[in-house]
Formats: structure tokens, C-alpha cells, sequence
């Protein structure tokens, strides 16, 4: 007998079949206590020691988390990954995290790596257009969970906020403060929150007769050296803009670092999404917060009801959104709305 004793040995020596003693050493409640006795007497006397490794790699990970955020940098993703981490850890799970980087083609090979490790359920913030390539793997998929954008040609539980909404309020927020020149900036454009917080502050501008100005629009801004260009833009437009509306947290640090730059500390900002030091800053930034703590718990609970075996229909969560008025967004038009239209018409 080797020195160190496996299954097939202990089967050999109980003169049992190797199943048998698997369902054992598993803990199958159905094996015949004397089997069970005889098992565990076999495996005492040769000192057997299951080898973990081997066995996480045959029956999976049963108490592991895969979490897919699209970019960890990001405040709010990074957030929601402490959040997902703490009330897994709470609840005897460990947590994989891994980062697409928001590159589509990202999302299918991260995936892929997590199901090869047979993790037990999934966390998912979509950045591919289409999820449907889950399908054709169906048997092999676990419990999964989407945060933050819906997934597409898949159903699971989904945990949102209602972007629209969100960006509409903080519009109406400027607009309340005598803004008629306000700018939005972020994206990239094709990403589903970007586009959704567009719309809502579009609907805000035309419900007040404001028209849409496409030139003081940039959604396509995702680097804080495009900010930088950006900026200066919406400041020299003939009809300059006298706030700004941004749509993530990274735009929002480069407007803020921009307007400093330019000495600009008389124009609005409300920010989507709030982030580290927001506060701290003069003046300090008005945010739409997510409150991505309670996304993440959430999106944890949803997983471990799934985990439990129940088989309700899937849900799709859209929780609210606080605006958090600090000072930035409360600042008024350097140019009084009257005097604008007095030289407007000046101009006609």
C-alpha cells in the first residue's frame, strides 16, 4: 500500500466499490449506517486524508462567488465589490473577482474562466450587447445575479436603479437653481446607464421649453484627458454653459479637475455617482449616489436565495437613488437668466 492511502485503497481494503466509499466520505445521508460504519472503521485504520485540492477540482467550488465588475477603478464598482465581498464572507462564501475592463469581448472569456472553476454563482455587471452565448452552456451555468445593467438574451435577477429618473431630478435640480445652459458630459454612449441618464436629462431640458442643444452634449468622454478638452469647450461655446450634469464618477473627477484648472469655480455640478473625498472639495460636489453598498448586499441576497434551490420567477430590482446637495450643484448662473435673454434679444 502506498504511504499515502487513496480511495480506491480503502474501497479495496473494506472490500466495498470505490462509489460506495465516495458516497461516504461525501456524507451521502442514504448509505446504510452499517456501510457508513464500516467505511469510516477502514478509512481510521489506513489514516486516509482526502486530497482537497483534487476534490475542488471534481465536485467545484461550492462556496465560491465569481464577481464580474466592468472596471474595479471605478468608485462605484469598487464599492459594490466591497459590499458583494463583505455579505458573501458573512454568509461562508469567498469571493473571485475579476474586471472586463468594459470590453465586450472580455466579459465571454472571464465567464468562461469561472465556469471552468465550477464556481457556485455569479455576480455579473454586463458589458457584453448580447448574454445569449450563456445559453448554449446552460447545464454548466450557475445561480447568477446582474448589477447595474440588465443582462440581454438571458433571464436572471437583475439589480438596477432607474437611471432616467435619476438623471431627470438632478436636471430639474440645475434647472430649479435659474440654469438654462446645461451641459452634460460622459459615456461612452452605447453603454446602457449612459444612454439612459441622456435621455432623462434631455426629457428635463424639453419639459422646461428648454431645446436640446447638441453642442452642449459629450458622451463619448471615458479618459480624464478628454475631459480635459471637453471642459474648456462647453466654457467658450458662444452660449456658454453655466452648469454641467456628468454621468459617471471618473467624469465627474475630471470636470472637477477641469473647472479648477480653468479657475471656474462659479459653474454648477451635480455628479452621477458619488466618490471618495466628493465632500472635500471646494466647493464640494452635489452627487446622485447609488448607494452601491446596498446594491451589493442586495445582489448578494438575491444570489443566496438561488443558492437555496428557490424557484420563483426572476426578478428585476430597480432601487432608489438619493441627490446629495453639497454645494456645487447649488451655485446659480454667473449670468443672470434675464440679462441672457436681454442680450440675446440684443443680438436678434
Amino acid at each position: 500500500m502506498s504511504s499515502r492511502p487513496t480511495l480506491h485503497e480503502v474501497a479495496s481494503f473494506c472490500g466495498l466499490s470505490f462509489k460506495t466509499v465516495s458516497r461516504v466520505v461525501n456524507g451521502d445521508a442514504n448509505v446504510a449506517p452499517a456501510t457508513a460504519e464500516r467505511v469510516l472503521q477502514a478509512i481510521a485504520e489506513l489514516g486516509y486524508r482526502p486530497n482537497l485540492v483534487a476534490r475542488s477540482l471534481r465536485v467545484g467550488r461550492d462556496n465560491v462567488i465569481g464577481l464580474v465588475v466592468a472596471s474595479i477603478g471605478d468608485p462605484f464598482f469598487a464599492d459594490v465589490t466591497t459590499a458583494v465581498e463583505e455579505r458573501a464572507r458573512d454568509n461562508g462564501f469567498f469571493v473571485i473577482i475579476s474586471s472586463t475592463g468594459e470590453n465586450s469581448r472580455e466579459e465571454e472569456t472571464v465567464i468562461s474562466g469561472l465556469l471552468a472553476r465550477q464556481v457556485a454563482g455569479m455576480i455579473l455587471v454586463p458589458t457584453s450587447a448580447d448574454q445569449g452565448y450563456l445559453r448554449a452552456q446552460q447545464s454548466a451555468v450557475p445561480p447568477l445575479v446582474c448589477v447595474d445593467r440588465p443582462p440581454v438574451g438571458i433571464e436572471c435577477d437583475t439589480v438596477l436603479v432607474d437611471n432616467e429618473l435619476a438623471a431627470f431630478g438632478a436636471t430639474n435640480w440645475l434647472l430649479s437653481h435659474g440654469h438654462r445652459r446645461i451641459g452634460f458630459v460622459g459615456g461612452p454612449a452605447d453603454k446602457f446607464t449612459i444612454r439612459l441618464r441622456r435621455l432623462g436629462y434631455e426629457r428635463a431640458l424639453e419639459q422646461a421649453g428648454i431645446p436640446v442643444d447638441p453642442e452642449t452634449i459629450d458622451d463619448s468622454v471615458i479618459l480624464p484627458t478628454q475631459v480635459r478638452v471637453v471642459v474648456p469647450r462647453l466654457l467658450s461655446l458662444d452660449r456658454p454653459v453655466t452648469a454641467i450634469l456628468t454621468s459617471n464618477a471618473k467624469a465627474s473627477m475630471g470636470v472637477m479637475g477641469a473647472l479648477h484648472l480653468a479657475k471656474r469655480t462659479d459653474v454648477a455640478l451635480v455628479g452621477f455617482d458619488d466618490f471618495p473625498a466628493a465632500d472635500a472639495l471646494v466647493p464640494p460636489v452635489t452627487v446622485v449616489s447609488q448607494n452601491a453598498v446596498h446594491i451589493g448586499h442586495v445582489a448578494v441576497e438575491l444570489l443566496l436565495k438561488r443558492l437555496a434551490g428557490t424557484k420563483e420567477p426572476c426578478k428585476r430590482l430597480v432601487l432608489p437613488t438619493t441627490l446629495i446637495p453639497r454645494g456645487s450643484g447649488e451655485i446659480p448662473p454667473s449670468t443672470p437668466t434675464g440679462a441672457l435673454e436681454r442680450s440675446r434679444s440684443a443680438v436678434l
